[in-house]
């Protein structure tokens, strides 16, 4: 052997060594929501349980599960907003294939929150960190990143950096939405209190505030997840009081396409469009996240396209004075590039909204394509007059410019 080759040969064995000892060190970290005795203090462990996963996620040798594989791995456990009794780390352990978990207790005192963590590792059982953290009820995230700190020292021998803070704390808190999410969590334990002892009108109103609530949070906070679970959780027990009720299915697509399923959120979608033989709503959310599936997919594209125009067409016959069917038809005629079908239908959405800018936008978009630029002008004209600082303004802008006439 040569002597570049004898080098090469040594750093290839330095680098293998230097990644199996990486591979060893790196350990997968998860926490669990932390219980409550009120229904109403859930959110507290939520929240905090989910600022430590995130704060937990930035230091290097952390392997944190995604939010929507925590999210399965519950419903695995059994774990339910309305029966969430299953809290065995060793259970969370096989589901996740977790090496840390962190579990405990979220309670109040006057204007605090204390929060009880024990971080246990599952390979032994053995409890490597026991605390209390406390702090403002109408702040805890601090609480959170301190936990996570804490863990990161017991675990690997250093907390975590500044930098864990500054992806954590940008996550604005308002008090309204965790307000929602509070009593959305409060109706659902009663829901579940309703349901042990067969009171099912009462199970039923529940759960059909616990709904209402939680949409509020989630309306309120798009990108806060944790309200999303709690929110399927009700649909589902809704939709098996009654397999009818379009909204349930519309609220169920919606918190699956956040949390990153996006083929779950078109399958119930799906379930929902042949249960709700009436119902416009859960037809022009379908053919939405039929175009994002169409828009990410490298077979069978035109099906799912011909599924989201077919949805949206229902949609108008069920609703034909709904601006939204139209548009969402328009849309689908614009994916498939049938630019005549596409001006048709938003056209017909602003005549019967003539200040909605996405119909404005998408007609004007769908003449252009067609060589329409002087009919095309004004509905771009609009655009920017609806919404001069906006995304829509700024699209409409650039493709007046583009196609400005000499």
């Amino acid at each position: 052997m040569n002597r570049r080759h004898s080098i090469a040969l040594v750093l290839l064995i330095v680098l293998l060594s230097g990644g199996a000892s990486w591979g060893q060190s790196l350990r997968r970290v998860g926490f669990l929501p932390l219980e409550a005795d009120q229904a109403g203090d859930q959110w507290l462990g939520h929240l905090v349980a989910d600022v430590a996963e995130r704060a937990m996620a930035t230091n290097s040798l952390a392997d944190v599960p995604e939010a929507r594989e925590r999210t399965m791995a519950r419903r695995k456990m059994g774990m339910s907003f309305l029966d969430a009794g299953v809290r065995n780390p060793a259970v969370a352990a096989g589901e996740l294939d977790l090496d840390y978990v962190g579990r405990g207790w979220a309670r109040t005192d006057g204007e605090f929150a204390i929060f009880d963590l024990e971080l246990v590792e599952t390979a032994t059982g053995a409890r490597v960190l026991a605390q209390t953290f406390r702090a403002p009820i109408n702040d805890p995230v601090d609480a959170g990143l301190l936990m996570a700190s804490r863990a990161s020292e017991a675990i690997f021998g250093e907390p975590l950096l500044a930098y864990a803070t500054q992806v954590v704390r940008p996550m604005p808190l308002r008090s309204e939405v965790l307000e929602a999410y509070g009593r959305g969590l409060t109706a659902l334990d009663a829901a579940g209190g309703a349901a042990a002892i067969g009171e099912l009108r009462t199970q039923s109103r529940e759960l059909i505030a616990a709904s209402n609530h939680l949409t509020r949070a989630v309306n309120g906070q798009p990108a806060l997840l944790w309200p999303y679970d709690a929110l399927m959780d009700a649909s589902n027990s809704i939709i098996e009081l009654d397999p009818t009720v379009s909204a349930a299915y519309v609220n169920i697509g919606i918190a699956e396409a956040a949390l990153g399923d996006l083929p779950g959120a078109v399958a119930i979608l799906r379930q929902g469009r042949r249960m709700a033989e009436d119902d416009a709503t859960v037809r022009i959310v379908l053919a939405n996240y039929l175009l994002d599936l169409a828009a990410r997919a490298t077979v069978r594209k035109q099906e799912l396209l011909d599924e989201a125009r077919a949805s949206a067409e229902e949609a108008t016959q069920l609703t034909p004075d709904a601006p939204g069917a139209w548009i969402m038809l328009g849309a689908t005629h614009f994916d498939a590039a049938r630019y005549d079908a596409a001006a048709d239908a938003y056209l017909r959405a602003t005549e019967l909204d003539p200040v909605d800018v996405v119909a404005r936008l998408g007609c004007g978009l769908s003449l252009v394509r067609l060589g329409l630029w002087e009919d095309a002008e004004p509905h771009l004209t609009a655009v920017v007059e609806l919404d001069p600082g906006g995304p829509y303004a700024e699209r409409a802008r650039a493709e007046l410019e583009r196609t400005a006439l000499p």
